[in-house]
């Protein structure tokens, strides 16, 4: 019989997940949970359906088709053959992405299915109960933090970084940050740039530790 050790799981997604609800939701609420169909989300939302179960919540996901490959139609199908096998509800929200929007697809891509989220009133108020940038305040003592991105991430488009150190400075708290211009979603082109970025968030966190 093979390790189970060596098998990937998802119980401290559950874990994180059931904690998360505990705070926010309570019994006859919903959970709406954004679904791609990705490996990321596929894991929260069948970590979200085994802990909504005994939690008397409800459940349903949302998958946003931009339309923008050719794979859309099938990745759509994909997330709703996948919902109807664990018996949760979907909508599949189409959406039009501006082609020439001065911000780059993929920005435009991501505030389309913000707004297709934030059409959605009761989970916006939900989400915004844990999300990061909703929740910096000047009162609230907060840890150093250090974000490293790059200016041609095409995933995790910069700006979402240089957002939340501009609130957190202007909020009174300690922020490094660093942005490369290069490198794509990993940050650095090359293993000269990789090796700067790391010295960059060793040196943070020694400095943060009290280490000489």
């Amino acid at each position: 019989m093979a390790d189970s050790r060596n098998k990937p799981s998802t119980e401290a997604v559950t874990q994180a997940v059931a904690a998360c609800l505990s705070r926010h939701a309570g019994p006859g609420q919903s959970v709406l949970v954004g679904f791609s169909g990705g490996l990321d989300s596929t894991v929260l939302l069948h970590a979200t359906s085994r802990v909504v179960s005994g939690a008397g919540l409800g459940l349903a996901a949302l998958h946003v088709h931009h339309g923008l490959s050719r794979h859309a139609d099938a990745w759509a199908a994909s997330c709703s053959e996948f919902c109807a096998s664990l018996g949760i509800p979907i909508a599949v929200r189409r959406v039009e992405v501006p082609a020439r929007s001065g911000e780059g697809l993929e920005a435009a891509a991501r505030r389309q299915r913000h707004k297709a989220l934030a059409d959605q009133p009761a989970d916006w108020a939900f989400i915004s109960k844990y999300s990061p940038y909703q929740n910096v305040t000047a009162s609230r003592q907060l840890p150093g933090v250090l974000f490293t991105t790059s200016t041609r991430d095409d995933r995790v488009h910069p700006g979402h970084a240089r957002k939340m150190a501009a609130l957190l400075r202007e909020r009174g708290h300690a922020v490094s940050y660093w942005e490369n211009i290069e490198g794509g979603h990993g940050g650095a082109a090359d293993n000269l740039q990789r090796a700067t970025m790391m010295a960059l968030e060793y040196r943070f966190l020694r400095r943060r530790l009290g280490l000489k």
